[in-house]
């Protein structure tokens, strides 16, 4: 018995990097979902940060110092960051003048191992992975022999043809994406299936963006158009025909991208591994109090955009090690008419923290005293977005602010029409008079997205819109019995 334990313990070794690797994902399987990121700590500092379970969890794996100069200092960028189709695989490319490798990893970068130089004669090598395809990475570039290993970077074979500069992977091994413009098309898409012994060509009919992300699925594409540092305006477009034709998705406002203060900052788009999901990344750090270090404000999104699950803040500082252990998964479970129910799990304890209870804040606002159950009536009705925190109180007076910020829309009594009589308003979008049919309106109120009121009408089933600005109005009407019906009318200019 003995000795077949060492011939397995043999097979397992020869197998190498690829059994390491599916040991990792048959370990991690409920964490696909995950990320990287460089961020910067403290000065010369920057944190290789991992993210996963939709941004909620965060895991600081390992501090890098860029004025290091120790020749077997590894220091990874952003930019160098790329992931494996393998959950907890991940690849750094080093290019800090003292390794000049592109590194593996296959336990969620802590331990590296050099695969591949990342410059040949001075000029940066460009590497590729495929969503649908562990362990394949493509590298390259136009002063080099384009190579593809089947091994997590182990053995490289050099292939026929290459990509160019401006390529992207697509979803499958071989399957690669090349952007051009054409004076007479504008933007032009290729696209090959096999390492570019054959080209498709896709005309693009969208020629206005800065980066293009794969969906989940294959066929869809995101496009991300940022007009620059001058502007707060972003714009996501959506494809499901592999770029041939986009429509919009959402429009965003980007002012993270260079926060007021002197410092820097990043917004960008992250595509999830579920049809539908993405995230938006925003981070500030400011140079005039690097001791604040590096904050991150993450919106989860599903349903291509219909749906805001929930906001996640993380807070990178020099002592990020001495923070209390946060709350967990805030929610609302109930948003009525007069009241808001919170619930939330307790905090994941370290040794040496004492939980002596919970505040709940409204936005800014603390609204309950110190508590010690883990739900919490908030007794509030308006109109309008409402969104709730919690932090979590230690015996030493510190707190630790919730994961994830909880959202609902509250209509101040204004609840789904459940009668069988059917409310319309029409015309709708309207930039005049719209009348309301299926009930004999006693009051009519207006409010703005800001659940602020702008309008009452009484004893009418006939409300002007004249005057009011461009957006959605929610409409609260009231009929003689003082039932509540609910309505949205979009005015335009």
């Amino acid at each position: 018995m003995k000795n077949i334990r060492l011939i397995a313990l043999a097979i397992f070794m020869m197998l190498g990097i690829t059994v390491q690797a599916q040991h990792v994902e048959d370990e991690t399987k409920n964490q696909a979902e995950e990320f990287y990121t460089c961020t910067k700590w403290y000065e010369t500092k920057i944190n290789f940060v991992r993210y996963f379970n939709h941004f909620k969890n965060v895991e600081i794996v390992r501090t890098m110092d860029t004025q290091q100069n120790e020749p077997d200092n590894l220091v990874i960028y952003e930019w160098g960051i790329i992931q494996d189709a393998t959950t907890g695989v991940v690849y750094g490319v080093d290019h800090n003048m003292h390794t000049d490798s592109a590194y593996v990893s296959t336990d969620f970068g802590h331990t590296w191992t050099a695969i591949s130089p990342s410059r040949v004669d001075n000029h940066p090598v460009y590497f590729w992975t495929f969503p649908n395809s562990p362990g394949v990475i493509a590298k390259g570039n136009q002063w080099s022999n384009f190579q593809v290993s089947n091994d997590f970077g182990s053995h490289f074979e050099t292939m026929e043809n290459g990509p160019f500069y401006n390529s992207f992977s697509g979803w499958n091994q071989g399957e690669f994406f090349d952007l051009f413009w054409c004076y007479d098309k504008g933007m032009m898409l290729h696209r090959t299936t096999d390492y570019y012994q054959t080209m498709d060509t896709l005309e693009q009919s969208l020629p206005e963006y800065h980066w293009n992300y794969l969906g989940a699925v294959e066929g869809e594409f995101y496009k991300l158009y940022y007009a620059g540092p001058e502007s707060t305006e972003a714009r996501l477009y959506y494809s499901n025909d592999y770029g041939q034709s986009c429509g919009l998705l959402m429009e965003f406002d980007s002012t993270a991208v260079f926060p007021p203060l002197h410092g820097e900052g990043s917004w960008t788009v992250w595509i999830g591994r579920e049809p539908g999901v993405f995230y938006t990344f925003k981070r500030e750090y400011r140079y005039d109090a690097p001791e604040e270090g590096t904050k991150v404000f993450v919106n989860y999104y599903r349903s291509y955009g219909e749906t805001l699950v929930t906001t996640y803040f993380h807070h990178f500082a020099p002592d990020w090690f001495d923070h209390h252990s946060p709350v967990m998964d805030c929610e609302i479970i109930n948003c009525g008419e007069n009241s808001v129910m919170l619930r939330w799990d307790e905090p994941e304890l370290k040794p040496d923290e004492v939980l002596v209870g919970y505040q709940v804040y409204r936005g800014e606002e603390l609204v309950s005293n110190l508590l010690t159950e883990t739900e919490y009536s908030d007794d509030y009705s308006g109109v309008g977005r409402l969104n709730y925190h919690v932090l979590a109180v230690y015996s030493d007076g510190e707190t630790s602010k919730s994961y994830n910020i909880a959202y609902c829309e509250q209509t101040e009594g204004v609840g789904e029409n459940k009668d069988e009589t059917k409310v319309a308003v029409f015309p709708n979008p309207a930039d005049g008079v719209v009348h309301i049919e299926g009930v004999v309106a006693d009051e009519v109120q207006v409010y703005n997205a800001l659940g602020q009121m702008v309008k009452t009408v009484r004893n009418s089933n006939e409300v002007s819109l004249e005057g009011l600005v461009e957006g959605v109005y929610l409409l609260r009407i009231t009929d003689a019995e003082g039932k509540n019906r609910m309505a949205r009318v979009a005015v335009k200019e």
